[in-house]
């Protein structure tokens, strides 16, 4: 006697709509991917120089994650907050959510920028002993700081744009800014002049910072009441193809 698997429990509405979910889905995939691909492209950089670079490199990764994960999981609150304000009908909230987390993030990102750069010898030495890779910590701590500013300005337009509903226009940016731009200026400026992981940084700082700027131009000019029509628009189509599909 043949088994089949029970299809008859399964709700047909599992497999609608999915075109709509990958539609946002794959974009807010490759986000992650866009910022996290250039902390590894630095790495790879960093294994072509000697004297400690690669080492140097491993410390501030650790250190700098620390940070980009506890972000990460604000980038989705500002989502939700955004998302739940034009799905509302508030337009006026959208934009004072948008002000707020920027004033706030701000001065986060101020203190986070004076504990890497002003406390450099002593995380430096959480890591390691070595005087010569803490000295190179210290020197590249500012480049660091400025980056891990930007980054965490970044982190918070990428969340607010995600919950606008154009991750596709968020990654275009990152995109630019970073292998376009950012990246290849850094590889040049490490590798081909020399200037090793300073180099690097400073492609890290270009990337960030166009990231952040063109996103900070695009919510600033963004229209909240076309945002909110867009976003109602989008729930009625949903809407629409659930009553299609469950006619009275």
């Amino acid at each position: 006697m043949g088994t089949s698997f029970p299809l008859k429990y399964i709700d047909r509405g599992v497999f609608k709509e999915w075109g709509q979910i990958s539609k946002f889905a794959i974009p807010s995939m490759l986000l992650v991917y866009t910022t996290s691909g250039t902390n590894e492209l630095v790495s790879v950089a960093a294994t072509m120089l000697r004297n400690n670079a690669l080492a140097v490199q491993s410390v501030l990764n650790v250190v700098t994650r620390i940070f980009i994960v506890f972000f990460v999981n604000f980038s989705i609150i500002s989502t939700n907050r955004m998302g739940n304000a034009l799905g509302a009908n508030v337009p006026q909230r959208a934009k004072i959510i948008f002000y707020a987390s920027t004033i706030i993030y701000a001065i986060i990102a101020l203190i986070i920028f004076i504990f890497i750069f002003a406390l450099a010898p002593y995380w430096g030495n959480l890591f390691t002993k070595d005087a010569t890779i803490v000295q190179y910590i210290i020197c590249l701590s500012p480049l660091v700081a400025i980056t891990m500013v930007f980054e965490i300005i970044g982190f918070l337009y990428t969340g607010l744009l995600r919950g606008q509903g154009r991750q596709v226009v968020a990654v275009k940016i990152k995109l630019v800014s970073f292998y376009l731009i950012g990246t290849p200026i850094g590889w040049i400026l490490g590798l081909y002049f020399q200037l090793r992981l300073n180099g690097l940084w400073i492609g890290m700082i270009i990337g960030h910072s166009l990231t952040s700027l063109s996103m900070a131009y695009l919510l600033y000019t963004t229209d909240w009441d076309q945002q909110v029509a867009n976003c109602r628009s989008r729930l009625l189509d949903s809407q629409k193809s659930k009553s299609d599909e469950n006619p009275v």
